[in-house]
């Protein structure tokens, strides 16, 4: 996916992301916190300032934060946490393409939610995402040989598997939000 792409999904316009970045200069934290806020990698911010600082790169923008006494580290690093997917739950497509940005399976997924939804499955992550349209199964690609959630080794899931995978779309965003 382009940072092009990564942006849209978020409905921001990278001459928008270049102009936040370009303004807030002066306010280097802030450019640090919205980026961890909205899960844009150090790469990405290189991507995105090209047209201003061509040949920026990664090492040079956390050289940037480093000079200003920031440890930019943390921007690439899996933004993907229970709180980060409940904050952006009116974007499911963009969950969906954190996720496969930075190689989370749908299992991984579902062991991050499971401080908000004890019980969650790949099953039940995957389910949520057809429900809104979108097939997950691309993000089980990044891992082919991972295997599935099946602790009994017996094909069938843990019988909660089934149960919690029947959990509808508006049951899980209000689990999500609590």
């Amino acid at each position: 996916m382009t940072v092009q792409d990564y942006l849209a999904d978020l409905g921001i316009s990278v001459e928008d992301a270049q102009a936040f970045i370009m303004d807030n200069l002066d306010d280097v934290e802030k450019i640090h916190n919205v980026a961890k806020e909205f899960g844009v990698n150090n790469d990405m911010l290189a991507q995105i300032l090209q047209d201003k600082i061509p040949g920026l790169t990664k090492d040079a923008v956390e050289s940037f934060f480093s000079q200003h006494g920031i440890d930019a580290t943390d921007l690439d690093e899996n933004p993907l946490t229970s709180d980060f997917i409940t904050k952006h739950m009116d974007n499911i497509k963009f969950i969906h393409d954190v996720a496969k940005e930075y190689g989370v399976t749908s299992d991984e997924l579902a062991q991050i939610l499971q401080d908000k939804i004890p019980g969650i499955t790949k099953d039940t992550v995957d389910s949520f995402f057809s429900q809104h349209g979108i097939d997950a199964t691309d993000l089980d690609e990044i891992y082919p040989n991972a295997p599935l959630n099946d602790s009994t080794g017996d094909g069938t899931g843990d019988g909660i598997d089934e149960y919690i995978a029947g959990i509808s779309s508006s049951e899980l965003q209000h689990d999500l939000l609590q």
